[in-house]
């Protein structure tokens, strides 16, 4: 494809996407996703937020349903912190509520059996503006990966809230979102003896985080990790049948 068409095809994919509306939308209150092994002991995270500012000082009850109650008084800084130890594993929703309003976060728990595959949702746009794949590409990728794997997503750039409203945007739903947090992100992850299978990102995220990972891919050239054409690949890499 031609650069020219990259370009035009870029603005259609943000156009579509209403990306300026989902930027200027904000929570009032931001549960960070989180995973976990199951048994193991986990920080989960919120922030309260007025606009774009913190909301320090408010009382957050958090709810996991049929697990845990409590209620958190967040910092200046508007983050709030408590720690759980969640018996059961599977998907759960953790649901905040406060006086500015209320927001859900995801908190994945796994057996020590099961694999997780992370998605840097940065790369995977990367790869439907640049090739003839679209969304659908990803979006078939993963219905054979889900099959086996635990699905996570990891947003570098973008942001928990953004990232969470493009994916909904894509048709994809249910899955954790990571923020990326510099070198090392996926360490205390797998000090919790998440099995983190593979990681399929950017080459910068793959040339610090792979340690952490059994294998990485990337859309980019690079000297980290398997390279990829298309989404068709990764289901196929992994063993799976991507058609």
């Amino acid at each position: 494809m031609k650069p020219g068409n990259h370009i035009f095809r870029a603005f259609l994919l943000l156009v579509s996407l209403n990306v300026w509306g989902v930027a200027t939308s904000y929570a009032r209150v931001v549960v960070f996703d989180v995973v976990t092994l199951q048994h193991r002991e986990v920080r989960l995270k919120v922030r309260t937020l007025k606009s774009v500012l913190p909301a320090g000082g408010t009382k957050v009850a958090l709810t996991i349903e049929g697990e845990m109650e409590r209620t958190i008084l967040t910092g200046i800084d508007g983050y709030g912190f408590i720690s759980f130890t969640p018996v059961r594993a599977g998907l759960k929703i953790i649901h905040a509520a406060c006086t500015e309003g209320v927001g859900t976060g995801i908190l994945l728990v796994v057996t020590p059996k099961e694999k997780a595959v992370v998605l840097e949702v940065e790369s995977g746009i990367q790869q439907m503006i640049l090739s003839e794949e679209g969304v659908e590409g990803m979006k078939k990728a993963i219905q054979p990966l889900r099959e086996d794997f635990r699905i996570v997503f990891l947003s570098r750039l973008f942001g928990l809230t953004l990232s969470r409203q493009l994916l909904l945007k894509f048709g994809i739903s249910g899955f954790p979102v990571l923020g990326f947090d510099g070198p090392c992100t996926f360490k205390p992850i797998r000090e919790r003896g998440v099995n983190l299978h593979a990681l399929v990102a950017s080459d910068a995220v793959i040339s610090t985080e792979s340690i952490y990972f059994d294998r990485g891919f990337s859309f980019e050239k690079g000297t980290h990790g398997t390279r990829l054409k298309n989404w068709n690949q990764v289901p196929r890499e992994l063993g799976l049948d991507g058609n």
